[in-house]
């Protein structure tokens, strides 16, 4: 979707919706869109029912219009009080502007599953979301364990994309470029959405340039987001895909959606 929308969380709303209908069992498929011309009313979300009839459902701001949203749209839903409350911390915590506050609510959902290691037993799918969203709000420093907690999410869900992306963010991080590259195409070959895959081959594209410069040799792609480089805004469509650390990980060259790249795959920027 536009900035706009990118600016009031649509890229978390997207990671969200997916988790919950994970979670719940709902039956729907849940990808990124280009803008929906909605433009001052985001974020939003199209819903396309079987019968090909589209509905735009405008200012999906809060956990309850979410859920709504999803309840609304499919049937069989399965989520239990305990688990609606994890995805509410998780809805939270995307929303939260300091790390540290982000990873009090993991820790607090991760207590309502009766604590770290039954959560792994007993909630796997659950337990995956919150590792993978720990890892990407550990610090500097914490590297080593931001990579624990990814392959440990990758681990309970195998085929669950945004895991093998944390592992490569985290790989990234540590300097070890030419790893992150391989778990970043398993995360690509997860990926079902072919917007979403056609905006991490630009990213994997970085992040190979830091394999073949283990050194920090700048390299000649302009659409690296070097400093003083074209005004960048935010890239709605992606941002939420592959995080380490702060916010406004991918960049979009101004005017030009085919430009969206990854500003940072771990660690500063090539």
């Amino acid at each position: 979707q536009a900035a706009n929308c990118s600016q009031k969380c649509s890229p978390a709303l997207l990671r969200d919706i997916e988790e919950f209908a994970i979670c719940g069992k709902i039956q729907v498929k849940v990808e990124g869109t280009s803008c929906l011309n909605h433009c001052g009313n985001g974020p939003n979300v199209e819903v396309a029912s079987k019968d090909g009839q589209r509905n735009v459902v405008n200012a999906v701001l809060t956990f309850k219009t979410m859920e709504k949203l999803l309840y609304d749209s499919a049937q069989g839903a399965e989520l239990s009080d305990t688990q609606r409350k994890v995805a509410q911390l998780k809805f939270e915590a995307r929303r939260e502007k300091l790390p540290e506050t982000r990873l009090a609510k993991v820790e607090e959902a991760f207590g309502l599953l009766g604590g770290f290691e039954r959560a792994l037993k007993k909630n796997p799918k659950s337990a995956s979301h919150l590792l993978v969203l720990r890892a990407q709000n550990l610090g500097k420093g914490e590297e080593e364990a931001a990579l624990k907690d990814a392959e440990t999410a990758s681990k309970l869900v195998p085929s669950w994309a945004q895991a093998q992306l944390a592992v490569a963010a985290a790989l990234s991080a540590l300097g070890r470029h030419a790893d992150a590259v391989v778990a970043f195409q398993a995360g690509i070959e997860l990926t079902a959405s072919a917007q979403e895959k056609r905006l991490l081959n630009k990213a994997l594209k970085a992040l190979e340039d830091k394999a073949a410069n283990p050194g920090g040799k700048k390299s000649k792609q302009k659409d690296l987001g070097a400093s003083g480089g074209p005004k960048v805004e935010v890239s709605p469509e992606a941002t939420s895909l592959l995080r380490w650390g702060e916010e406004g990980v991918v960049k979009k060259s101004a005017g030009d959606p085919e430009k969206s790249i990854y500003k940072r795959l771990g660690g500063e920027e090539p």
